[in-house]
Parts: structure tokens; C-alpha cells; sequence
């Protein structure tokens, strides 16, 4: 059993390590996003009978666990809406490196960028456990959005935030200690967790769904130099690891 968190309780998300929230924090522009339903979640936000029509166009497909959904060399033919199971987006090297960039969902969707430009997906998406989506072709979206303004809004404003999380993991990474990008990514993983599952959110203590290689990964870290920044923070009660598991408080304390 773990032990009773700090009763600190943060007004927002973008409390950082001084436990206030800085001016211009853009972990604020996070709660503005998980607010609006998640950038991914789109497709919930459109109304009813629009939403309906999409998914009429679609039809289901299926991974494995581990497989790859499409690569940066693929056109992926349009968006792969998460029914169950998870998947993982990431940035991939030759020599087999990679930044991961998100962890995907049921509600998540895949495959924006293709939609709206034709090009080759950016990035590599692969299914974190066995996943079934919705997959809607890029053809059936075309002639939908010439229909209803209301997909157009939305694929918009998928773009936009999706610059704004590019401009930040710039910023995380080329200004931000291991520590304060450590501490971003936690609580943001807290919260997400507290969105997806409200038995979460009254929790003192909350499991993160995330292995320390995952963690890692987002960093841009090894997993050596992610273990000993974690096994401080558990020293100073600022997480709890356990085996295979991370546990971070409901309200961080400092």
C-alpha cells in the first residue's frame, strides 16, 4: 500500500518545480487541449449525423501488438479512429533509436497529416497491444468535408495544435533540464490518466500506464540516465516506483 500524498493540490497543470504557475506556462495551453476533449479526438467533437457518416465510410482493421500501422514512407490512405487497444506514434532512426512523441488511445485517431496534405505520413505509428480501429479513406473524408464545414474546423484546428506541441517539444529539448522535462511529461501523463479513467481522478496515488523505456523514449534520454533521475525523485517521495510501475501523487509535491 502507498502512502498518503502531500495534500497539495495545484490549480492547474502548469504548476511547475516552483509550485506556482508561470507566466506564459505552456503546460496551461495542455489543459486547454484535454479540456476541449484531447487534439486527437476530433472526431467526437463533430455533430451527430456528420460523425455518423464517417463512420459509415469506414470499415474496421486490426493490428497486433507490435505491428506497424504505417511508416514514414507510407501513405497511409486516410485516419485509423482507436475502437480498443493502444498505439504509439514516434519519430525512428536507422539504427533503431527513437523519440516517442504520444501513446494513442481508444477515442484517439491516427493519420491527420496525410488527409490534409496527401503526403507521406511524418512520423511511425505502431500499435502499442492489440489494437482494432475505424479506418476511413482519405477519399470518402475529401468528398465529406466538401459537404459539412464542420470536419474542415476540426482538421484545422488539429493542424494548429499540432504546430504548437512541435514548437514546444523544440523548446522542452533544447532549453529544459532532464529533471523540468521529466516533470512536464509526468504530469501531463497524470492528467490524461485522470481523463480516461474517473476512478483515477479520486485516487491519492495514481499508476501511470507507461514503462520506463516508454518514458525514456519521450525524453530523448537513455533509460540509465531516466532510472537515476526517477530514483531521486522516489527518494524525496516525489514519485513511488514499483516493480515495473510508476506511481505519482495526485497533487505534486515539491
Amino acid at each position: 500500500m502507498h502512502p498518503r500524498a502531500p495534500s497539495l493540490s495545484l490549480p492547474c497543470r502548469g504548476a511547475g518545480l516552483s509550485g506556482t504557475r508561470a507566466a506564459g506556462c505552456h503546460l496551461c495551453d495542455i489543459c486547454k487541449e484535454e479540456e476541449r476533449g484531447g487534439m486527437l479526438r476530433w472526431l467526437d467533437r463533430l455533430p451527430e449525423a456528420v460523425r455518423a457518416e464517417l463512420v459509415a465510410a469506414g470499415r474496421e482493421r486490426s493490428f497486433s501488438a507490435g505491428a506497424l500501422i504505417y511508416t514514414i514512407e507510407d501513405q497511409p490512405g486516410g485516419i485509423f479512429a482507436i475502437q480498443s487497444g493502444e498505439a504509439r506514434q514516434f519519430i525512428g532512426r536507422a539504427d533503431g533509436g527513437n523519440l516517442l512523441l504520444r501513446i494513442c488511445r481508444p477515442g484517439d485517431s491516427l493519420g491527420q497529416t496525410y488527409i490534409t496534405d496527401g503526403a507521406p505520413a511524418p512520423l511511425f505509428a505502431e500499435a502499442r497491444t492489440d489494437l482494432v480501429t475505424l479506418f476511413i479513406p482519405a477519399t470518402a473524408i475529401a468528398r465529406l468535408r466538401r459537404q459539412h464545414v464542420e470536419i474542415e474546423q476540426e482538421l484545422a484546428l488539429v493542424a494548429a495544435e499540432t504546430i504548437r506541441q512541435q514548437w514546444r517539444l523544440i523548446e522542452s529539448l533544447a532549453f529544459l533540464s532532464l529533471r523540468e522535462r521529466l516533470w512536464r511529461r509526468l504530469q501531463f501523463m497524470r492528467e490524461s490518466e485522470k481523463m480516461s479513467d474517473p476512478v483515477k481522478a479520486d485516487a491519492e496515488w495514481i499508476e501511470l500506464d507507461v514503462t520506463q523505456a516508454e518514458l525514456a523514449s519521450m525524453l530523448g534520454v537513455s533509460r540509465p540516465a531516466l532510472n537515476r533521475e526517477l530514483q531521486r525523485m522516489d527518494t524525496a517521495g516525489v514519485v513511488r516506483l514499483g516493480f515495473r510501475k510508476i506511481y505519482v501523487p495526485a497533487g505534486f509535491p515539491l
